[in-house]
């Protein structure tokens, strides 16, 4: 079969429309979920017999029948032109499965924990805020009752480990204080409390902005992951986690019940946005200082000594990296945080659990 010149840019119209018309219909049957900067809205997933019902009938056929349309002049005028649309869409249609079910494989469901449920889903995600930029692939996160409701939160795997010995080493009834980030999977995997697992408006305002901050209130979805904590608990966290004094650690904890203390490794990039969320109500008591940017960069004879030491720029930019890191953590290593990932003694505490993502300290 030709396709004539003068027709190829009917193709690629088609495909485009393929496209836009794949993406809604992925959105109708929740086979997509949809991600930008505020939020998310995680796909379902689909099924092999949705996946097959809407690639072949709906975009494949049709996709097959204006293909054979528009390029049933190149060929012998005298064909019958049912038979050849037909038997093009019907190829279209089984290659446009084949295609789909490989590149957006159907939703997984995988017990975990003591009571949650992580789900694999599809995903076309749209980054809006720091990169514009959007592309299709997969996602997971965990789903758990609790309180005699349900409730959905994103998965980091690298908890993993940590969370499976606070199933095995902790108390059902305990309180954990960490950076909301991780209250739904310390809640739904590791079946214990958190003190926070969302965040309050006011973090998007000040480590985004205003508009972002009002975006997230109109949207947010408490039916899926609970209603937004109270500034005051955002705030009395991030005070605990970037307190130069264990006692205000300590005294913050035994506010909210909290028997442990859960610090991830990424707690560390993390304490710009901390310090910018409690900034207004505690920046003045806390030690560090972010308000000018992230912590100290490196001088630039410290730049110009790499460079002539350096073998090639591949080291070079390792070591620059290197240094960049020792300062900024330089910044948070008198703070509960930096105590914590150096695995230093905290008065009050004793370290229980550390691996390479995560430390976990006991109150005593």
């Amino acid at each position: 079969m030709g396709l004539g010149l003068k027709n190829t840019k009917y193709a690629i119209y088609l495909s485009c429309a393929g496209a836009v018309a794949g993406f809604i219909i992925g959105v109708i049957t929740q086979g997509i979920g949809i991600e930008d900067d505020f939020g998310l809205c995680p796909a379902t997933g689909m099924s092999w017999i949705v996946h097959f019902i809407v690639s072949s009938i709906i975009i494949g056929f049709l996709f097959g029948a204006v293909l054979a349309y528009i390029t049933r002049k190149s060929i012998d005028e005298d064909k019958e032109t049912g038979t050849w649309l037909l038997a093009v869409a019907v190829v279209c249609g089984l290659s446009v499965v084949l295609i789909t079910g490989i590149l957006l494989p159907q939703k997984s469901i995988e017990d975990v924990g003591c009571c949650g449920k992580i789900i694999t889903a599809n995903e076309f995600s749209m980054d809006i805020h720091y990169i514009n930029h959007a592309r299709f692939g997969t996602m997971q996160y965990i789903e758990y009752a609790m309180d005699g409701r349900t409730f959905r939160g994103y998965v980091d795997n690298s908890m993993r480990p940590s969370l499976e010995w606070i199933i095995g080493n902790t108390r059902k009834d305990s309180v954990f204080l960490n950076w909301w980030d991780y209250g739904h999977l310390i809640r739904g995997y590791g079946g214990r409390d958190s003190v926070v697992y969302n965040p309050s408006g006011e973090v998007f305002d000040r480590t985004r902005s205003k508009e972002v901050g009002a975006k997230v209130r109109r949207t947010w979805d408490t039916g899926a992951y609970g209603e937004l904590s109270s500034h005051e608990k955002i705030v009395d966290v991030g005070y605990a986690l970037l307190a130069s004094t264990p006692n205000e650690t300590l005294r913050i904890m035994d506010k909210y019940n909290a028997g442990y203390l859960y610090v991830h490794y990424t707690d560390f990039g993390k304490s710009w946005a901390i310090y910018k969320a409690i900034e207004d109500e505690a920046g003045s008591k806390l030690t560090v200082n972010f308000s000018e940017g992230f912590g100290v960069l490196p001088t630039q004879e410290e730049i110009d000594e790499i460079t002539k030491t350096a073998k090639n720029e591949s080291e070079r930019q390792m070591l620059i990296n290197e240094l960049y890191n020792k300062k900024q953590f330089e910044t948070i290593e008198n703070t509960t945080i930096g105590r914590a990932l150096n695995k230093k003694e905290i008065e009050g505490l004793k370290l229980v659990y550390s691996d390479k993502s995560a430390v976990i300290y006991e109150r005593i």
